[in-house]
């Protein structure tokens, strides 16, 4: 059985389909970056970080077949809650904070007599499939970032999006 969030990333990939078989990446670029190094860590404790994607579309009917997917990132990275017991008021402030973005250019082929784009298809594959080409190079972003902050470079975990199991049959 499927929850509303797997139902609703189901709905999202069906409207991101088509796109997801013609569209192409053509270019990618890092378009801003902030970044802060607030208190050297603990060499004796383990890191943990937290990152959030937000992504967003812009598009221009005047080019049909291209569109922009943004994808604006929020890095947090900080002490590892492994020991309840160690009291630390360093603690309330992150070891690094990050504020950066991507974006990727992408052009779809359309056949001839198809439907044009729609900004709920762009923004479904601007979640699903866009997120998933653009990550690799958030990872590679922050691995690099995180080395030059002198910290130990960070590998992001794979991105994940945990699918539904199938519908249980009496």
């Amino acid at each position: 059985m499927t929850d509303e969030t797997d139902a609703a990333f189901l709905t999202q990939l069906q409207k991101a389909a088509r796109l997801a078989a013609r569209a192409q990446i053509i270019d990618v670029r890092l378009l801003r970056t902030e970044a802060a190094l607030r208190r050297q860590p603990d060499p004796d404790r383990r890191l943990s970080y937290d990152i959030e994607l937000e992504p967003a579309v812009d598009w221009f009917e005047e080019i049909p077949d291209q569109f922009v997917v943004r994808i604006a990132c929020r890095l947090k990275i900080d002490i590892a809650d492994d020991d309840e017991s160690t009291e630390d008021t360093d603690d309330e402030i992150a070891i690094v904070t990050a504020d950066f973005e991507y974006a990727a250019l992408f052009d779809c082929d359309m056949r001839d007599g198809d439907d044009p784009l729609s900004e709920d298809e762009l923004q479904a594959y601007a979640e699903t499939t866009a997120r998933f080409a653009l990550y690799p190079y958030i990872r590679e972003y922050v691995y690099d970032l995180t080395g030059r902050l002198a910290i130990p470079p960070l590998t992001l975990g794979v991105l994940t999006r945990a699918m539904p199991s199938p519908t249980e049959s009496d």
